[in-house]
């Protein structure tokens, strides 16, 4: 099995409790709430998780912001 399997706490280092706690809206939800406060770590958890639909609209709020 996993050694992660057996630990009672699991470190995501680079994740945010803001991104993962976006990431695990998403997940429950199939929505999420971005601001510009939001959006870096949201996209960073996103990204480490690979949770594309999150990262694909990460980016397009991004494109659309420039």
């Amino acid at each position: 099995g996993m050694r992660e399997q057996e630990l009672k706490e699991i470190k995501l280092h680079g994740v945010s409790t803001v991104g993962l706690k976006n990431i695990i809206e998403f997940i429950y939800t199939s929505h999420v709430s971005l601001g510009l406060g939001t959006l870096q770590d949201t996209l960073e958890a996103a990204s480490f998780l690979q949770v594309l639909p999150v990262l694909s609209f990460c980016n397009q709020l991004l494109s659309s912001e420039v």
